[in-house]
Parts: structure tokens; C-alpha cells; sequence
């Protein structure tokens, strides 16, 4: 701090700010300074942004003038609530959003009395040709300021001019010394305030520059993104703490509003890499992000809105879950976990929407207490349909008591601050009552929501020696080094980009921000020169961008020598200087799970051998740590439920049916009144019932009447022209005994061929694998080799002679197997067609079939258990293991790849 800045707050002067960032910069250096002289106490000096200055000369206005009826000041939030009454009941604006254009309307209302001339200029603009946009920004105007009259108030928009025009109730025996720090202009509105303050006698104003007159060594640079510049501008940071410890670094990202998200994770990972392991989660960072989110987005204010709503109404499914398991409830610390499982099925039952009730419910399974808890609130407090801002407070703060919001943990102290913002909101929200006498039970939830999300939480934090800013919040801030993001000649200077309500031919007259490339241009010069001063060490910098577009540096920053390669990054261990190293881990190779008891009987089937083939991990995974997957909320029935009703209706028809004469002889009509009552039999079940209940009535009618078409297609596509056959039986269970274990199996269906022998089909609803793939070196879909080696040791006289996958797709009906001569099953390709010359007849097939399986189950039995996917694209995709093995990709499963016996 510059010694006559300190000296004049010292002696009672006033400093007032564009921002709250530069005043709390201030209120720290001037302690600084203070301890720095041998201080131990001294007084507070005043020191305010310049919206918290004009609200301490209301209140003295207040105090001053009492016996006057002074209007009140309408706080912002009820501000925002009349601009979006007003545009929400305007007939003409009926297709208009009515949140973004409040905001926008608000913004055209702050920058009219700012730089207009103090008067209602929207007026006499009926003569500038006004668009469509800006004549309705008149009219809303207009109702706007007749809203306030009506309830005597005035919006912090006008308080200036008000505070201007009373500035003679103000008069001090001796003028307030008020410094103006950091600004870099002054609007009309500014000028007319101080003008009437100085010409009052309450105070005399002087303009100090809280930066170094000397400039910095300033260089350029440039990343190939925008990520790789914010990257390489921490890891420049990182070093000047690691030369400088103690050191305050700012850097300055022009976007950082869309961006905070980004440069936070960056933050983390790059300054306090030691920070992101478990339990550090409350542990300070050594950095700041200013900016702060929407306050309806901090975890605990969303926990609130969202169980206010789930009183009043049903929520989506994963919203529902969320409230369920959220932190902010009593006995969430040890009992999530548990409640966190009524997502599970809800999903898996293709649950769109939850009720409170529903809700209620699946909690009595794994919390009862809380189950309860909510069951005597929801009895007790009863939402009416319409009441007054106030006793809907009093209705929300008593419902989120009663179901034990939020929670008994001891709040961190950003969690304190979120509900100290929270009770805020509440007590602004209840001062819409001077505004609207009743709001309906929906208007009232929309309403706080809305102001929730207009108002930005941004919580104190301690003091860190990375400074992570908007570029118009660093302006007028000192560092000890500074590099400033994103100055490419098309961000920087930033384009016009003047108010669509406010008529162009005003602003540009009037000189307003954004409204001309000359200002911009002025504006982009001057802050640059700025910036250049306010720190010994700067870096400028912008992204070149890709392949498709390139970047050049702003004119502004052209002439600055580039940074040195030496000069930018350092080893990664300087993270250590600020916060830490990792722990050191030890690294085990392990890939073997416990060998198997021998007898033992396994789960999973012939599943468990086609996971074992595809990537032993995710055999161990599923079927030896029960491990489940997570469901995915289908698209009407999954892909698992149609394959299960295709099994279903199949063993239906085949069961009455019998054998292929019988089929031949039916009617086309015979045969579809069959399979339509097949599939009505199989949507019956129990388990389809309770699904089907979740699907809207035209899906669950889709699903029945697809299926019926797609059996059809198939029976007279695979079925009528086939040699003679008899069903011998469907879903026949098998047991295969290895050496160390033995696996159940269920044989969709076994037919007994003309001329002895038999063939075994089993059904896919989704693409089916080539027979070559069959015998590779780890086989692929190996369920059908189990079937005929478990059918030849169970019923040895009675041999295989075929073996097919029935694909039973929509517009893709196929047969993939095996016959072993030219008469078992003619559609079906011969061993010879595989073109292996160890596979040339079937006998050759049955033993690769043997000594494949027999590989497998050696490896089951051992424990291995390797993280080796046979295909990383393929086999990956469909496993949804990758939270535990870590490689692979977060997709879903492909349709029908399900496994039949798991």
C-alpha cells in the first residue's frame, strides 16, 4: 500500500472501491503494514466498495431525516422479482424466458440511470426508432418504476440520484475526507453524486491509483488451448512460490465466470496435487477462485430447495436419490451408504419421477428412523395451497426442521457461511410481502429458486498465495507476480457488445461501456497499462488455438519479449513447497483372487465363462466379489427385460406347438393369434407387471405389439422352412462338473433332429458373434461350446449334432452355428468352412470345444484374476467395471448384450 494511502485511511479517510475484491485487498495490506511497523493494535479503517458506501449514506439519510417519509430501499432480490413479474404478465412477451430477460432489463435499468442524465430517459426515445426489443424495455420501464412508486420504494439503480437530490440532509460540520481508489472512470451518475456531496460540504473526494508508477518486466506467451494456457500459467505461479515463499500470484482469466470449474480443477491438481487424496476435502488450498456459483448450487442450499420440493411434488428419479443420500440430514455421516441402495431399484424398474411417499417407503427397508422421521413430518405440516411470502418461510423453515435438515455433522465453515446466505434469502424472499400479499404454492417454490439463483454465494476463505481472478476483478489489486490469460487479438480489446434494449444511437451519444469499438478500445489500453503496474513480474499470454483456427496476441501486448522456456514451469515436486508431497505407495502386482475349495458350485453360468474369456477381472469382479453394475434408467424396457420376454414367449409357443408338422400346418392367422397370446402370457408375469406399471400406456403397447411382429418375422424367416424337428424341451437345466468347481447351466431350447442326434439353439435379442471368433485363443461366446459338452456328459447316447445362436434382432434375423454334416441342419455352415485346418471335421470341434473350456476353467479355479481385456474398444465398452479397473470407457452396454444364465 502506497504510504499516503495509508497515512490518509490512518487519519479517518474514507476509501471507496469498484469492488469488494480491491476493499478486502486493502483492509489486508493496511494490516500488513500496521504489523509491519511494530503495531500491535490500531484501528479499522474504513474502507468500503463503492454499492456498500452508497447503503452507509442511506442509513445516514435515514438517521438524518427522519421526520420525512423517505422511500425504502428495495433490496436486490425483490428487485429481480418485480422485473420478472412484470415481463412474465406482459401478453406481449409471452414466448419470452421470463429469468434472462429480467436480467437483462435489470442491467438496461442500471445503465440508464448511470449514464443517463438523472431523469426517466426512456421518455422521449419514442423518436429514436426504436426496435422491438427496446420498445418493450420501455414499456416494462414504465410499469417498473409506476411497481415502485406504488409501494414508495427506490431499487440501488436510482439510489445515487436519490442520495444526489438530498444531499443537503447529509451536511457534516467538517467534509468526510473520501478517497476514490481504483477506479478507472466514473459514470454521470457518479459525478452527479459527488458533485452534490462536495457542494453540500459532506465530504471532498481525491482519486489515488493504489498501483506502483513503475511497470513490471512484463513478456508474452502462448499455449495451444485455452486449458493449456491456464495450465501453464498455475505451473508459473507454482514456481514464483516455490523462488518466493510467501509471495502472493494472481492470475487473471478473462472468461473465468464459464471457466471456474476448469481453472479449479486445474488448481487442485496442479498446486496441491496432495490435497486430492481422501480426507483432505476440508483442508485449505493454496489457492482462491474468485466468482463465486449461484447460491442454488452450493450442496447445502440445493439439499433445502430440494426437499422443500419433494414435499409439494414428485421429483426425477436421480434428484430423489440425491436428496435421499445427502449430507445434510441427520445420521448421514454413517448411514448414506445404506440409504444411498433405493436408487438401485428404482432404476432397474425404469422409475422416472418419485413421490415423497414412494420415497418413504424404500427407506423402511434400509433406514427406518429416517423413514419415519419424514413419515410424522409429511403428517404434521401440511403445504396450503396459497399463502403469504412470510408464513411460507415460517412453512419451509419448520418442514426442513422436522425432517432433520441440515443434518447434525458439525458444518465446515464455508457450509456455516452457505447457511448463514440461506437464512438471507429466506428473510429477503419474506420481504416480497410488501410486493404480493399471496403466492401460490408453485409461484412461491419458483420464486425461491430463481432468486437462488440470482444471488452468488462466494465464501471467505483464509488467505492464499494464488489469486485466481476475473480480469476486471484483478484491476487495481498489487502482486508480487501476475500473468493474465486469454489477451488474443480477438478477445482483446473485447468487441462492442452494446444493450439490445437500450437505443444504440443513446448509448454511443452517452459514451456507454461496450457500446463502440473506439471506447473498447480506449477501455482494453488503459487497463493494460494498468495491469503492466501492478505487479514486478507479468506474463500476457493466449491461446494459438487447434488445427481449425489460429490466434494471434492482442496489438496491446505485441511489442512484450517472449517468455523464456526456463522461465515458465518448474519440476513438479515444487507442489511440495506449498502444501506437501503424497504419500509414498507401494506398488503389488497382483492378479490372482483365492483359488477355489474344490466341489465348490459357482455362480454365473455360462456367463461366467464368457467374462472370464473376454477379461478375467471382470469374471472375478462380478461373479466371485459380487460385484453389481450400475442400472441404467432404460428407454422404455431394457434390453435385458426384451430378451427375457423373447425367452418367455418362445417356451410359450414351443411348449404348444411342438414340433415343426404342427407348426407347418398352422394358418398365418392361426399362427398369430398364438403368438400374440404367447407375448400377452409372458407380459403377465409378476415381475413384467410391476415394470410395465412404470411405462406409459402407448410404450407398454409398442413393446407388446413389436414383439409379436418380430416372433412372426422370425418363425416364417427360420422356423417353417427347416427340416423336420421336434422340440424335445426349453429352458433345460444342466449341471458341468470341473475339476475344482461345477456351473449351472439352462439350455434355451433342444431339438431333436431327423435322423437322430440333436441341436441346441439359444436365443440373443442382440448381435451374436461369428462362429470363426468361436475358436480363438480365448474364445468368444463360449456359451454354446458348454452346452454340448455339459449335453454329451449328461446324456452321452444322445450326441449334438448342431449347435445355433438364434439372432432374434428387429431387421436383422439371422442363424450363426454349426451343423456337423450336410443333413443335421442345412442352413449351418460346416466345421470346414472355418477354414482351420485343425477344425476339419466334429469331432475336431468337440475336443477344440473341451481344451478350450478346460483353459478357462483352469484359469477360474486358480483365482486369476488379470485386468486383460481380449479388445479394449469391444470388450470394454459392454463391462461397465472401469470405476474399478480404471481403464476402458464409461459407456453403456450394447443392446442384447446381456448373459442369459448369469
Amino acid at each position: 500500500m502506497k504510504p499516503e494511502l495509508h497515512a490518509a485511511l490512518a487519519g479517518g479517510a474514507i476509501a471507496v472501491t469498484p469492488n469488494r475484491r480491491l476493499a478486502h485487498h486493502m483492509q489486508r495490506d493496511f494490516s500488513r503494514d500496521a504489523v509491519s511497523r511494530g503495531r500491535r493494535t490500531w484501528a479499522t479503517p474504513t474502507i468500503l466498495p463503492y454499492s456498500a458506501w452508497l447503503e452507509s449514506l442511506w442509513l445516514d439519510l435515514l438517521a438524518a431525516d427522519a421526520a420525512s417519509e423517505l422511500p425504502r430501499l428495495l433490496p436486490p432480490a425483490q428487485s429481480v422479482y418485480v422485473w420478472q413479474s412484470i415481463i412474465a404478465g406482459d401478453p406481449g412477451s409471452a414466448a419470452i424466458d421470463a429469468r434472462p430477460a429480467a436480467n437483462l432489463a435489470a442491467e438496461a435499468w442500471e445503465l440508464l440511470h448511470a449514464w443517463g442524465a438523472g431523469g426517466e430517459s426512456w421518455r422521449g426515445w419514442s423518436a429514436l426508432g426504436l426496435s422491438d426489443d427496446q420498445t418493450a424495455f420501455v414499456s416494462w420501464a414504465q410499469s417498473y418504476a409506476s411497481r415502485l412508486a406504488g409501494v414508495r420504494a427506490i431499487d440501488a439503480a436510482q439510489l445515487g440520484d436519490v442520495l444526489a437530490r438530498r444531499a443537503a440532509a447529509l451536511a457534516r460540520p467538517r467534509p468526510r475526507h473520501v478517497l476514490l481508489v481504483g477506479f478507472i472512470e466514473l459514470s454521470p451518475q457518479h459525478s452527479r453524486l459527488m458533485a452534490a456531496l462536495s457542494a453540500a460540504g459532506v465530504a471532498h473526494f481525491e482519486h489515488l491509483d493504489p498501483l506502483p508508477l513503475a511497470e513490471g518486466l512484463a513478456r508474452r506467451t502462448y499455449a495451444a488451448t485455452p486449458r493449456d494456457e491456464l495450465a501453464r500459467a498455475l505451473c508459473w505461479a507454482r514456481s514464483r512460490i516455490a523462488e518466493q515463499p510467501g509471495a502472493v500470484v494472481g492470475i487473471a482469466v478473462p472468461d473465468l465466470a464459464r471457466r471456474r470449474a476448469e481453472a479449479r480443477t486445474l488448481a487442485e491438481e496442479i498446486l496441491c496435487p496432495a490435497l486430492q487424496w481422501p480426507g483432505c476435502e476440508s483442508a485449505p488450498r493454496p489457492f482462491n477462485t474468485s466468482l463465486g456459483e449461484p447460491l442454488a448450487a452450493v450442496p447445502l442450499v440445493s439439499a433445502a430447495l430440494e426437499l422443500i420440493e419433494f414435499a409439494q411434488r414428485t421429483l426425477p428419479t436421480q434428484r430423489a436419490a440425491a436428496v435421499i443420500r445427502s449430507p445434510y440430514l441427520v445420521g448421514a455421516q454413517s448411514l448414506w451408504t445404506r440409504r444411498a441402495v433405493v436408487e438401485a431399484p428404482w432404476l432397474e424398474q425404469g422409475r422416472r419421477d418419485i413421490s415423497l411417499g414412494e420415497a418413504i417407503a424404500a427407506l423402511r427397508e434400509v433406514d427406518p428412523m429416517l423413514a419415519e422421521r419424514w413419515r410424522r413430518a409429511r403428517g404434521a405440516k401440511r403445504f396450503p395451497a396459497s399463502s403469504s411470502p412470510r408464513t411460507w418461510v415460517e412453512t419451509w423453515r419448520d418442514w426442513l426442521a422436522a425432517v432433520g435438515w441440515p443434518g447434525d455433522a458439525t458444518l465446515t465453515s464455508a457450509e456455516y457461511q452457505a447457511r448463514r446466505a440461506w437464512d438471507e434469502l429466506l428473510g429477503e424472499f419474506g420481504g416480497l410481502a410488501t410486493l404480493e400479499a399471496r403466492l401460490a404454492q408453485g409461484e412461491a417454490l419458483g420464486t425461491l429458486r430463481s432468486l437462488a439463483n440470482e444471488r452468488v454465494f462466494q465464501p471467505e476463505a483464509p488467505e492464499a498465495p494464488v489469486q485466481i481472478l476475473g480480469l476486471l476483478e484483478a484491476q487495481g489489486l498489487a502482486f508480487d507476480a501476475l500473468w493474465l490469460a486469454g489477451l488474443s487479438a480477438e478477445n482483446w480489446p473485447l468487441e462492442p457488445q452494446p444493450s439490445a434494449l437500450l437505443p444504440l444511437t443513446w448509448q454511443r451519444e452517452r459514451g456507454l461501456p461496450r457500446a463502440t469499438a473506439a471506447r473498447e478500445i480506449a477501455y482494453a489500453r488503459t487497463l493494460t497499462s494498468r495491469f503492466r503496474r501492478a505487479a514486478p513480474r507479468l506474463v500476457f499470454s493466449h491461446a494459438a488455438g487447434g488445427e481449425e483456427t489460429t490466434s494471434v496476441p492482442s496489438a496491446l501486448i505485441i511489442d512484450l519479449p517472449l517468455l523464456g522456456p526456463d522461465e515458465c514451469c518448474v519440476a513438479p515436486t515444487a507442489a511440495e513447497i506449498i502444501h506437501g508431497a503424497a504419500p509414498e505407495l507401494e506398488t503389488v502386482d497382483d492378479e490372482l483372487a483365492p483359488p477355489l475349495v474344490r466341489g465348490q458350485r459357482l455362480s454365473g453360468g455360462a456367463g461366467l465363462f464368457e467374462k472370464q474369456s473376454d477379461c478375467p477381472f471382470r469374471a472375478v469382479a462380478i461373479h466371485r466379489l459380487d460385484v453389481d453394475l450400475w442400472p441404467e434408467p432404460p428407454e422404455g424396457l431394457s434390453p435385458m427385460e426384451r430378451g427375457d420376454l423373447l425367452h418367455r414367449v418362445f417356451a410359450t409357443l414351443w411348449g404348444d406347438l411342438g414340433d415343426s408338422a404342427t407348426l407347418a400346418a398352422e394358418s398365418r392367422a392361426a399362427l398369430e393369434a398364438r403368438v400374440a397370446a404367447a407375448v400377452t402370457h409372458a407380459m403377465s408375469s409378476s415381475a413384467m407387471l410391476a415394470r410395465r406399471r412404470a411405462l406409459p400406456p402407448l410404450v407398454d403397447a409398442l413393446e407388446a405389439r413389436r414383439l409379436s411382429k418380430l416372433v412372426l418375422e422370425w418363425f416364417e424367416k427360420h422356423e417353417r422352412s427347416r427340416a423336420p424337428f421336434r422340440v424335445v424341451d426349453t429352458e433345460v437345466k444342466l449341471s458341468l462338473a470341473f475339476e475344482l468347481f461345477r456351473v449351472d447351466l439352462r439350455l434355451d431350447r433342444v431339438d431333436a433332429l431327423d435322423g437322430g442326434g440333436v441341436a441346441i439353439i439359444d436365443y440373443k435379442s442382440g448381435y451374436v458373434v461369428p462362429a470363426a471368433r468361436w475358436f480363438d485363443p480365448r474364445p468368444q461366446a463360449p456359451q454354446l461350446a458348454l452346452y454340448a459338452v455339459a449335453w454329451r456328459r449328461a446324456r452321452p447316447y444322445d450326441r449334438v449334432r448342431a449347435v445355433a445362436y438364434a439372432q432374434v434382432k428387429r431387421g436383422e434375423l439371422k442363424l450363426e452355428g454349426l451343423a456337423a454334416d450336410d443333413s443335421a441342419w442345412p442352413e449351418l455352415a460346416r466345421p470346414a468352412k472355418l477354414r482351420d485346418p485343425d477344425l476339419a471335421d466334429w469331432r475336431a470341434v468337440e475336443m477344440r470345444w473341451h481344451d478350450s473350456l478346460a483353459a478357462l476353467a483352469e484359469e477360474i479355479g486358480r483365482g486369476h484374476a488379470a485386468v486383460a481385456p481380449r479388445d479394449k474398444l469391444a470388450t470394454c465398452k459392454r463391462c461397465g467395471l472401469y470405476a474399478l479397473c480404471r481403464i476402458g470407457t464409461p459407456a453403456g452396454d450394447e443392446e442384447g448384450s446381456t448373459d442369459d444364465d448369469g
